[in-house]
């Protein structure tokens, strides 16, 4: 998409607009993936463009894992964002989130998708039983706070 700002919705659609004119050209002629992940409402726009761009059928799994507070907006807005989520859901295959609140207060509430919801929660576990078990560093286990490389 190239540099997006965080907090700037309109750059964000003007970056994705801009990508949906190309995105046939960057794909060329790359052979037909399995599957396609939308990581966000903007990727699921995308995925489609490129699935159409690809002339395939691929199905799309759509990951969301927060919920946008334009979506929940009671106006012309919210209802155009939903609306066009709802558009671009319409024949997912699954959806992936990570909170049980967004399911039943927002996907459920509104009936943004009916595919099947594959919930993977964002929650703390413990893992200094694991670090124990294997020996990463000669100093022994790290201790909170953690930095994890991406």
């Amino acid at each position: 998409l190239g540099a997006t700002r965080d907090g700037r919705f309109a750059q964000r659609l003007g970056a994705v607009a801009k990508a949906a004119m190309s995105i046939g050209a960057k794909l060329g002629a790359m052979s037909r993936p399995d599957l396609i992940i939308a990581r966000n409402l903007e990727m699921l726009a995308l995925a489609r463009r490129a699935n159409a761009a690809l002339g395939a059928n691929v199905p799309i799994v759509y990951e969301c894992l927060d919920i946008h507070r334009l979506v929940l907006r009671d106006d012309f807005v919210g209802r155009t964002l939903r609306g066009a989520e709802r558009r671009l859901a319409r024949d997912v295959k699954l959806l992936v989130t990570s909170s049980p609140a967004f399911i039943a207060n927002y996907f459920e509430l509104f009936g943004q998708i009916g595919a099947p919801v594959e919930l993977i929660e964002n929650k703390y576990f413990e893992a200094a039983s694991v670090v124990a078990a294997h020996s990463f560093e000669d100093d022994g286990p790290a201790t909170p706070p953690w930095r994890i490389g991406w």
